[in-house]
């Protein structure tokens, strides 16, 4: 059965981009699932509202430019598996943690 895009919404892309994450990222999936359904939706509003584009976007590519960014942004963490993970001292999990709301912010604008 095809569903044009905008019938799907930005959901489905956000479950499919989180679940294909390794398990650094994964790990913050709250903190990521809070973001995304606090900043993607103004965002794209207000992309669409108050900018001017000089090719139009639609808000499903502008949603994958974001998560393709993000995984750019955030290949050192695809080097940690579950095992090296659990290793990894305090301190390094909190950089970890701390990198993720700055790394989307970024992403988004």
């Amino acid at each position: 059965v095809y569903m044009e895009p905008r019938a799907l919404g930005l959901e489905p892309l956000f479950k499919s981009w989180i679940e294909s994450q390794p398990p650094a990222v994964e790990a913050h999936k709250e903190k990521l699932e809070m973001l995304f359904h606090a900043l993607v939706p103004r965002s794209l509003a207000f992309t669409h509202k108050k900018l001017s584009e000089l090719v139009p976007s639609t808000p499903n590519s502008l949603t994958l430019s974001l998560f393709r960014l993000m995984d750019a942004l955030l290949t050192h963490l695809r080097t940690y598996d579950a095992a090296s993970l659990s290793k990894l001292s305090e301190e390094t999990l909190e950089h970890q943690s701390n990198i993720i709301t700055p790394t989307f912010v970024f992403s988004i604008v």
